[in-house]
């Protein structure tokens, strides 16, 4: 008996050393490749421990200190068990538990070489996690520069935008400006073609009135330059007229009287000329009349 609660202790020992190593994986998602026979081993071993703790718990033992018999638990006496029985029971206990140790040892064998994959893929999975911490800190240090860059741009294009309002408004206003000058310039103007229009009609109207008036007066200068020049003729004919009455009236008078009583023909001086006397008579008489007419014009 002292075997059997010997060997339940080392796997009650046993037991604890496997939770533990699990514990410090805890962290680790368990992995579902165990089979439902060796799930079902385990139940069946905790329960099997469990009923001879109870059984073996009636069980006597000796007292070391004393030397004396004595029952730990007070439980109710069975009766003994002959040897062979006992042997019996005892080895097929002994197989039982080494069949258990044996599934023990697979699970624990099982769950050292999950947990070592666990381990190993924990730690592909941190270094995976490293890695795309540091990409993603990259990612970050690159979005916060792309960011900056963009802010920055941003603030340069606010900047142009206001400078650009800013000339915008200023164009506005100098349109506006511009548009009352011109209207000003407009409505003066509308009022100097008004005035060059009166001006205008004023000036055709005075152009005609000296042009009427040159004209007359050029027709009154034409008349009496036409008088003048009739009445010098007039007077240079009178005068030839009375030069050659003056010659003849002398040669008359110079000649002896006795030529006048026979009437002997004199020779007349060769530059005396009575046809030319008759026509400058004849044309004393025109310009007379022509003198006569434009006078009571």
């Amino acid at each position: 008996m002292l075997i059997v609660y010997a060997n339940i202790t080392s796997l009650a020992r046993l037991a604890p050393s496997a939770e533990t190593l699990a514990s410090s994986n805890a962290d680790i998602t368990p992995l579902s490749n165990f089979s439902a026979k060796e799930q079902s081993v385990d139940g069946q071993f905790t329960r099997e421990s469990r009923s001879r703790r109870n059984s073996n718990s009636s069980a006597a033992t000796f007292d070391l200190a004393s030397g004396n018999p004595s029952l730990l638990p007070e439980v109710e006496s069975e009766a003994p068990l002959s040897t062979d029985e006992e042997l019996t029971s005892l080895r097929a206990d002994k197989e039982h538990l080494t069949t258990i140790v044996a599934d023990m040892q697979r699970c624990i064998a099982e769950y050292e070489r999950s947990l070592r994959q666990l381990a190993e893929e924990k730690a592909r999975a941190e270094e995976s996690a490293k890695e795309s911490v540091i990409d993603i800190i990259s990612e970050r240090d690159q979005a916060i520069e792309e960011i900056s860059t963009i802010e920055k741009a941003f603030g340069d294009l606010h900047r142009r935008f206001e400078k650009s309002k800013q000339i915008i408004e200023g164009f506005k206003s100098n349109e506006e400006a511009l548009k009352r000058t011109a209207q000003e310039y407009q409505e003066q103007l509308k009022r100097q073609e008004q005035r060059y229009q009166a001006l205008k009609v004023h000036a055709e109207q005075q152009i005609t009135k000296i042009a009427e008036e040159t004209e007359r007066t050029k027709r009154a200068n034409e008349d009496e330059v036409t008088r003048l020049r009739a009445a010098i003729k007039r007077s240079e004919l009178r005068i030839h007229s009375l030069e050659s009455q003056l010659e003849q009236k002398v040669y008359l008078f110079n000649s002896p009287p006795f030529f006048q009583l026979l009437r002997i023909s004199i020779p007349r001086p060769e530059h005396l000329d009575w046809t030319l006397v008759r026509e400058n008579t004849e044309l004393t008489k025109i310009c007379d009349e022509l003198l006569s007419k434009y006078g009571d014009k």
